[in-house]
């Protein structure tokens, strides 16, 4: 569905001051929204099947849970390096691409270079240091099978660095040129690894399997994104002096991405050694539930987050800093108007959803009832968490990459005491809610600095003229929380054929009555998305 192109109408039927969007832009913005979002719902299967078959073949076991945290610094790593690398490189090339020319390919030659020497060394330090950092990620009585489990799970996944941060490199690389379609389906790749080593190793070694997929799935990610760049024109050239203050950009855009990638990360590892001493299958329930909720993160969050930074950074190296801020202002607009219905969905089934995939092989009763409470908590922040990359390729757009830093660098402190103050009560579902808490304040922050930096007067949603919709909303969703814990006593026993359906039906029933609501009251997207329909009806 191509939403974002409803924010270029919404922005010049607003404000007249402003000239017209290109035509070529406004549908190359939406064509890219739409086509992540098909793709994104195509691969993500991929992704569920995978975790179906790790709880099928390892449930929430004591095994996992060591597996787990031992891989989380290997794989934290391989996550904040490349996922920086995507953010870095995107602002740099988009302006080399503008003087035309090589200078682009100069650029990105110099750069995997040095990224495959980095690599390299990161990772061969990681690997010799892993006697010494995995007994710190457990408590003291931690019996010497178990240490030595995990300090070759540590070893395992060390040389994947190396694959996430090439990938990392030409996925930013892919995302300059709107190279879409690869960088979505990458997931594909990665996933049926794990899968296939999963599948043919699991009863040879155990859980090693797992990270045996892992590592071939973070240089798999190659094998989709570099075969396009390469067909745009990207051969290893040499850089010339004038390609010195682009590169300069990337690396200055690069320290603070990583930061940023590293502060989440940290959180996650800090939380995961929390639950750790909780009893058997915490670390796992989290992880499980965890995994579910970056669902919509991805599917929503990323899918704007992406082409937005690519056609941000175009406006602000043309100097255009009023579109920037109409453009990021309605594009959050958008994602809150269907973050609502995602998130109270999430809210009510959460113990349904994790009955339907995660309920096989050794994944009993226990495993759901952790899970499922893990879900609920993570569920409350899910609207602050597909805000938060916006927000982040806002900042990097505008070379404003330091504020998120600054901002979420208290953050890690406060999640660490939420985390002991909510445990005592909650357990590791206390956890899961002091995450949902530390994004609502991080990504509520980041908002408003990121207003006032745009210098753009628009609200969010015209509240005045919206009052009857946001009062008919929750009523509406109480109504359907009623109707739907009512009906499951009308059904025992409840078979999986059972929740499948009711989960369809509470979902087209949410869904609908949301849009019929927004229909009614005539909520400015709802008109926007009639516009758009009856746009694209008429020029294919």
């Amino acid at each position: 569905m191509p939403w974002i192109a409803l924010i270029y109408e919404m922005n010049y039927q607003a404000n007249t001051q402003i000239p017209p969007a290109r035509p070529s832009q406004s549908g190359a913005l939406a064509a890219s929204a739409g086509l992540i979002i098909f793709l994104t719902i195509l691969a993500r299967p991929f992704g569920i099947f995978r975790e179906i078959l790790n709880a099928a073949y390892f449930g929430t076991q004591g095994e996992l849970d060591i597996f787990l945290l031992s891989a989380s610094i290997p794989v934290f790593l391989c996550t904040i390096l490349g996922g920086g690398l995507v953010q870095a490189v995107v602002p740099g090339l988009c302006e080399a691409a503008q003087s035309g020319g090589a200078r682009q390919w100069q650029i990105l030659t110099r750069l995997a270079k040095w990224t495959f020497v980095v690599s390299i060394l990161i990772a061969a330090v990681n690997y010799l240091l892993a006697p010494y950092i995995v007994p710190l990620l457990f408590p003291r009585d931690t019996h010497s099978d178990d240490l030595r489990l995990g300090i070759n799970t540590y070893r395992l996944l060390s040389p994947a660095i190396v694959g996430g941060m090439i990938s990392g490199l030409f996925v930013g690389a892919a995302n300059t040129f709107h190279l879409y379609s690869y960088t979505t389906l990458r997931s594909v790749a990665y996933n049926i690894m794990i899968m296939g080593s999963l599948i043919l190793f699991h009863r040879r070694l155990g859980v090693y399997s797992l990270g045996v997929g892992i590592l071939l799935a973070e240089f798999s990610q190659m094998l989709v994104v570099f075969p396009p760049i390469r067909a745009r024109g990207f051969r290893l050239l040499s850089s010339e002096r004038d390609a010195v203050n682009p590169f300069r950009i990337i690396l200055t855009a690069f320290l603070p991405a990583v930061l940023l990638s590293a502060m989440g990360q940290v959180n996650y590892l800090v939380d995961q050694m929390l639950a750790m001493p909780l009893g058997e299958g915490c670390v796992s329930s989290l992880n499980y539930a965890w995994k579910l909720i970056l669902l919509p993160a991805t599917l929503l969050g990323v899918a704007f987050a992406t082409p937005l930074l690519t056609f941000l950074s175009v406006h602000e190296a043309q100097k255009e800093r009023e579109e920037v801020g109409y453009l990021f202002i309605q594009t959050v607009e958008m994602m809150l108007f269907f973050a609502v219905p995602i998130f109270f969905l999430i809210f009510t089934t959460s113990k349904e959803v994790i009955s339907l995939f995660y309920a096989w092989g050794r994944f009993g009763e226990k495993g759901i009832y952790l899970t499922s409470a893990a879900l609920f908590s993570y569920s409350l922040g899910l609207p602050f968490q597909l805000l938060l990359p916006l927000c982040t390729a806002g900042f990097m757009a505008i070379k404003k990459p330091w504020t998120p830093v600054l901002v979420s660098l208290p953050f890690i402190p406060l999640n660490y005491i939420l985390d002991r103050i909510l445990m005592i009560k909650f357990s590791h579902a206390g956890i899961a809610l002091a995450t949902s808490l530390i994004f609502l304040i991080n990504v509520t922050l980041l908002f408003l600095l990121l207003r006032w930096h745009l210098k753009t007067g628009k609200l969010i949603f015209a509240l005045r003229r919206q009052t009857g919709f946001f009062i008919s909303v929750p009523i509406f969703f109480i109504c359907i929380l009623f109707i739907y814990r009512a009906g499951q006593f009308e059904i025992i026993p409840r078979t999986r054929l059972t929740i499948l359906f009711e989960l369809l039906s509470v979902s087209l029933l949410t869904i609908g009555g949301y849009l019929l609501l927004a229909h009614a009251f005539q909520l400015n997207v709802m008109s926007q998305l009639g516009n758009l329909k009856k746009k694209f009806t008429k020029n294919p």
